[in-house]
C-alpha cells in the first residue's frame, strides 16, 4: 500500500465522517458503523505507531500527530516494542 492509497482512506473517511447521521440509523447499522470505526482506528494507530518508531522523534511525534510530547514518548516506546513482539504486531494488522 502505497502512500496515495493512504490519502485515499483519510479522503474516504472524511466524507463519511461528513454524511454521519447516527440519529438516522437502526441501533443494528450503529452497531456494524461502530465496528468499522473500531477496526479504522486500530489500523490507523498501528500505522501511527511503527512510523513514530521510525522517526525516533517524540517532539516531532507530537507536533504530527496533535498529542503531548509524554503521549509521543509512549507511541514511539510502543513502536519499538512492536519490533520484538510479534503476536501484538499482528494484532494490529
Amino acid at each position: 500500500m502505497g502512500f496515495s492509497d493512504i490519502k485515499e482512506a483519510v479522503t474516504w473517511l472524511e466524507k463519511a465522517n461528513t454524511d454521519l447521521e447516527p440519529e438516522l440509523l437502526s441501533a443494528q447499522a450503529a452497531r456494524e458503523q461502530l465496528a468499522l470505526y473500531a477496526r479504522a482506528e486500530k489500523l490507523t494507530a498501528y500505522g501511527t505507531t511503527v512510523l513514530a518508531r521510525r522517526l525516533d522523534d517524540a517532539s516531532e511525534v507530537a507536533r504530527l500527530t496533535g498529542v503531548s510530547v509524554g503521549r509521543a514518548k509512549a507511541v514511539v516506546d510502543t513502536g519499538k516494542a512492536l519490533t520484538e513482539a510479534d503476536e501484538v504486531r499482528d494484532a494490529f494488522k
